[in-house]
């Protein structure tokens, strides 16, 4: 990976952790701006998708769509099917509480907002998960030891991580090795 991808990889992932904090602070007040904190949430995964295709030495595509997005990036790695329902839930709100509008609610609820954090966070530590960034082709690639409790259950998909994560358990939790802040970490790992 040459220096100008590197650089375009580490600003989409940095903006994912920017948008990730944002939702996070904005989520956390009285009175809260859901409408706002919850954009945030979809603007988290659809960035985090985006820096994963950058990864593989693709132009994402200019869409707010995290399905499509995640449709490509499972043609890379077939685990990003995992993550398609929460990409599904994710995607309106790119718009849906952006304008105002006579014949709809125009805040989501408190419940909408923590699962579309607990959905931006499964997919934001996806990606920067080892299974994410697997180089195939690479016999002398040194392996990490394998995760402990909770990282990917067995047979489980991305809501099921969520709900863990939610719980404290699993990737993304205070005990997990990957995070928001271990974007840098992640970058340095993918482009050796």
């Amino acid at each position: 990976m040459d220096n100008t991808r590197r650089a375009l990889l580490r600003s989409w992932l940095t903006k994912a952790a920017s948008d990730l904090k944002s939702a996070r602070v904005l989520g956390s007040v009285d009175d809260a701006p859901l409408d706002t904190a919850i954009y945030h949430c979809q603007q988290t995964a659809e960035k985090a998708v985006k820096a994963f295709l950058v990864s593989k030495e693709l132009s994402p595509e200019k869409t707010h769509d995290i399905r499509r997005l995640t449709i490509e990036a499972a043609g890379h790695e077939p685990r990003f099917n995992e993550m398609m329902e929460l990409a599904v839930s994710l995607t309106p709100y790119a718009w849906e509480f952006r304008y105002p509008d006579d014949l709809a609610d125009t805040y989501p609820t408190r419940e909408e907002f923590d699962e579309a954090l607990q959905y931006a966070q499964a997919i934001f530590d996806f990606v920067l998960s080892p299974c994410s960034r697997r180089r195939r082709g690479r016999e002398n690639h040194r392996r990490r030891p394998p995760m402990r409790r909770g990282f990917w259950p067995p047979g489980g998909g991305g809501k099921e991580l969520a709900k863990q994560k939610a719980e404290g358990q699993g990737c993304g939790s205070s005990r997990c090795q990957f995070g928001e802040k271990r974007a840098e970490g992640y970058l340095m790992t993918l482009t050796r």
